[in-house]
């Protein structure tokens, strides 16, 4: 019987080995591929904020280093190519002040998928209306009242960036980005009607 016992609680102890072993091979499969995803999302907000800061200083930069991260025809919302990725950056630069993307959260609910959730402040400025609101200019270039109201506000956005890679060629092959720019203005506005006005004619999306 001590044998017995003693046979059973071997094979219980080598049982839990093999797991031990199963698991551990892996985890040492997997944990190579996440933190190179991770380190390259968390690399590209820093190049973004990096160039928003200094477009003229990090561009050759951000430009390289999106051009190393992604496959020539990644697909950028509804573009194709890396300078449509640049090209979002640029609009910031040329809209906005004191733009500022901070990076909340990573998932990755799929192994080759990760999507970051993120915080984006903008100032609003005399170039954001010219640029993105013309519609609220009036007469001989006078802002209207309502324009007037957003010159100089910070706009606090929730959104989102969604990254896919090849796993063939470690490349990004889509890139959606959205930002969630309705409510930040409805909580600065405090009025649908207002808020309706300002995205009337607006260029640039609700989101």
């Amino acid at each position: 019987m001590k044998a017995k016992n003693t046979l059973r609680g071997a094979i219980t102890k080598l049982e839990l080995e093999i797991k031990h072993l199963e698991t551990r091979s892996k985890d040492s499969f997997r944990i190579p591929i996440a933190p190179t995803t991770w380190a390259l999302a968390s690399e590209y907000f820093r190049q973004f904020n990096c160039y928003v800061a200094s477009p003229g200083a990090f561009g050759p930069t951000a430009s390289e280093f999106l051009h190393g991260m992604m496959d020539p025809d990644v697909l950028v919302g509804s573009l194709i190519g890396v300078e449509a990725a640049l090209e979002s950056w640029r609009f910031f630069t040329l809209c906005f002040e004191d733009v500022r993307m901070e990076l909340k959260d990573m998932k990755m609910p799929t192994p080759d998928t990760l999507v970051a959730s993120t915080t984006t402040s903008v100032c609003v400025t005399n170039k954001t209306i010219r640029h993105v609101f013309p519609h609220l200019i009036g007469d001989w270039g006078k802002l209207s009242p309502l324009a007037t109201r957003l010159v100089g506000e910070t706009l606090v956005m929730k959104g989102s960036v969604l990254f896919r890679w090849d796993s063939s060629t470690d490349k990004v092959v889509k890139l959606h980005s959205q930002t969630d720019m309705l409510t930040s203005m409805l909580n600065l506005l405090h009025s649908l009607e207002d808020v309706s006005r300002v995205f009337d004619k607006a260029r640039i999306a609700l989101h």
